[in-house]
């Protein structure tokens, strides 16, 4: 989903406008393919701010520390074969990989997800930030969040390529900071608040 903005009044939740961008689905190869003749006006403009006023209020409750090599592969970025080698802690708390061939791991890049779903975040410095969620424990959800940098976001938001050569490196030391914040912890939220950000297709894309 991408937001309309409104010029006149951007920080109003009413005004918001949002549009369908791409619609995927998995095909029986395992590969993601796009739904043909996507109608852009289908998204519930209701739903999708309410989504959004929830996540910009979302809290955290509690904080575990991850283990110190498994915060070092995060701060790093490492998310190769060496995170693969996490699975079984990762795996306890509801995470696993997509895209991952257990004889040849180096040759696909693994995807972590997380059987509550995950959400990306793009803002427009260029700052890319992937929360990941995992396991229900009593009325708490678990979540992962890395943040990276990604010039293609700069260059959607910028007005030219000066604009974007000069904001990059700013961009990146944001991602920087970001990443290592997020790497030595495993957030914890309510599962209330969870609820509210879970995306559901039947709720927020309309029939034609």
């Amino acid at each position: 989903m991408k937001k309309k903005p409104d010029i006149e009044n951007p920080d109003n939740s009413l005004s918001r406008v949002w549009s369908l961008a791409r619609l995927l689905k998995l095909g029986s190869d395992g590969a993601w393919q796009d739904v043909p003749s996507v109608n852009p006006e289908s998204a519930d403009n209701d739903v999708l701010n309410a989504t959004a006023d929830a996540l910009g209020a979302l809290k955290v409750v509690e904080v575990r520390k991850k283990p110190g090599a498994l915060a070092a592969i995060f701060r790093d970025g490492r998310m190769g074969s060496d995170l693969i080698a996490q699975s079984e802690s990762l795996g306890e708390l509801g995470f696993s990989f997509f895209d991952v061939d257990p004889l040849e791991p180096e040759k696909i890049v693994p995807t972590l997800v997380g059987e509550g779903g995950t959400l990306e975040l793009k803002l427009k410095e260029g700052v890319k930030i992937v929360l990941v969620f995992g396991l229900k424990f009593e009325d708490k959800r678990v979540c992962l969040a890395q943040a990276s940098f990604d010039r293609k976001i700069l260059e959607e938001n910028a007005e030219d390529e000066t604009e974007v050569a000069f904001l990059e490196s700013d961009g990146e030391k944001k991602a920087k900071l970001k990443n290592n914040r997020f790497a030595d912890w495993f957030y914890l939220i309510s599962e209330e608040e969870y609820q509210k950000i879970r995306f559901r297709m039947s709720e927020t894309v309309k029939e034609k």
